[in-house]
């Protein structure tokens, strides 16, 4: 189908450069205050200090690939996820060491990796759509305006892995698609096994919600009309032969039988049946999933009001032929069927969180952009050179003040100051040497339950909290309690004036 590359009324290359460069200053701005800013803080939610210290311990010859432990007393045996991200992370913990910065480099490298990816998806959907092209930018910040993805970047979720693979499956997808070649199957077919191999990755970073790349290639078939439904289907099953090859190959390893018997059973079969975890899916979910993508809806349809209530009856927005409008709309159909199959397969599921619809925000983004920021463009386009002018000058302000505002914020404590202080202070008063403690420590009533204070406690101290444990005080001779525990009256105990914010400090002799 002939899309055209030029359009009547086309906006000259230097205006349309400096359109696009305003949004690229704004990217900048709410990724210095969306990821970098919390990324170089201390803070980090539990789950990612658990995979960091998963890593760190798999590092350290504490544990192995396919038996992972986080601390002595919680998860020894971790089984909770499959272990790529993990083993990933454990890489580059031997390569630079147990510092914070490994989890918090590892997490800015997929963000970037995973922009860079949705860019080139972009760049290939909108290949002869030249005043379209570079507006990938309004992807990428409706992106991370979105639900939680510049928090689970910031934080070391699984997500952000998951999102590198899947991303990149589809990508090889919509370039073999997009090839002149792409009607020969000997041309289809390595990109073909590639994503097979990307989606096998991805499965083994976050289990089932990896496999949704398989419905890539009957998507494009069904919104742009080709390949026939027959030659995508074919596709589709070698991306899911190579994939279920790779896992049949590497489950024939008996440990590796036995991560997957455990995480099947303790983890995945435990979750779908609803023992495990308090938020649900189905109306609920829906909702979730309305709720993490109001923000980028919410904008297109401002930007896309502006056609009705603009002072141009016709901005250049709309003078383009009707098969490049046809292009566009398809594009958008596309991207946003690739968001609903990453997203609506988890609303079977009675346990979710918000941050599960991470794979699919990207494509929900770049749906809304695709439609939105034609008429963007036109409408900045149509500023005068000083307003123009004025709008560079606010957004570079606004960039230095970020920029400065991440350069304040670098290893502060952030925003769980007060547990990171308490779990530093409990290393000072029971580790003989900082850091290399690997002590157990009885916990009574919700500091048993503290699992941030936990976390940062194993992962800065290798410290583990053995809840209500109050009887193998031989074990753990430190007892943290909280208010309403029995306060220990043996002539053996004694308390350490820590000057915790929460709890009290005893020892046993």
């Amino acid at each position: 189908m002939s899309t055209g590359s030029s359009t009547p009324g086309a906006v000259p290359p230097s205006r349309q450069t400096s359109g696009v460069g305003l949004l690229w200053k704004l990217l900048a701005i709410i990724l210095c205050l969306k990821i970098l800013r919390p990324l170089v803080t201390q803070t980090m939610f539990f789950d990612g200090l658990i995979y960091a210290s998963v890593a760190r311990n798999m590092a350290n010859g504490i544990g192995s690939p396919w038996r992972p432990t986080f601390s002595q007393t919680l998860f020894p045996l971790f089984a909770e996820h499959p272990p790529l991200a993990m083993w990933l992370q454990a890489v580059a913990f031997r390569a630079f060491g147990d510092t914070a910065w490994v989890e918090k480099g590892y997490s800015l490298l997929t963000a970037l990796l995973s922009g860079l990816i949705m860019f080139g998806i972009w760049r290939r959907l909108t290949e002869k759509d030249l005043p379209l092209r570079s507006a990938g930018v309004l992807a990428l910040i409706f992106s991370l305006i979105a639900g939680r993805l510049g928090w689970a970047y910031a934080n070391n979720m699984l997500e952000n892995t998951l999102i590198v693979f899947t991303s990149s499956a589809i990508w090889l997808v919509v370039e073999a698609y997009g090839s002149p070649s792409a009607s020969k199957f000997t041309s289809r077919l390595p990109y073909m096994i590639e994503a097979g191999a990307l989606t096998f990755l991805a499965i083994m970073t976050k289990g089932p919600v990896g496999l949704f790349p398989l419905a890539a290639p009957i998507l494009f078939s069904i919104c742009f009309g080709r390949p026939s439904v027959r030659t995508a289907t074919v596709d589709t099953a070698i991306v899911m032969a190579v994939a279920a090859g790779m896992l049949a190959l590497l489950l024939l390893h008996p440990e590796a039988r036995g991560y997957a018997d455990r995480y099947l059973h303790y983890q995945l079969f435990a979750s779908l049946a609803g023992e495990r975890g308090r938020t649900s899916g189905g109306w609920h979910g829906l909702w979730s999933l309305f709720r993490v993508n109001f923000f980028p809806l919410l904008l297109a349809a401002l930007i896309l009001s502006t056609r009705l209530y603009g002072r141009h009856s016709r901005p250049a927005a709309e003078c383009v032929s009707p098969e490049l409008r046809e292009k566009r709309y398809r594009n958008a159909a596309f991207l946003f069927a690739i968001g609903l199959s990453a997203s609506l397969p988890l609303l079977v599921s009675p346990r979710l969180n918000s941050f599960y619809f991470n794979p699919s925000i990207p494509y929900f983004a770049a749906a809304a952009a695709m439609i939105s920021a034609p008429l963007l463009l036109s409408q900045i386009h149509s500023f005068s050179e000083v307003r123009l002018r004025h709008l560079n000058l606010v957004l570079l302000a606004g960039l230095v003040a970020a920029i400065l505002s991440v350069a304040l914020a670098i290893g502060k404590p952030g925003s769980d100051r007060i547990k990171i202080e308490d779990a530093q202070k409990i290393a000072d008063h029971i580790c003989p040497a900082a850091g290399h403690c690997q002590l157990i420590v009885a916990a009574c009533g919700s500091a048993g339950e503290d699992w941030q204070l936990h976390a940062y406690l194993e992962r800065y101290y290798r410290v583990s909290l053995k809840k209500d444990d109050l009887s193998a005080r031989g074990e753990a001779p430190f007892l943290l309690i909280s208010q309403g525990c029995p306060i220990p009256s043996s002539a053996d105990d004694y308390e350490i004036h820590a000057g915790l914010s929460n709890y009290r400090l005893f020892r046993h002799l």
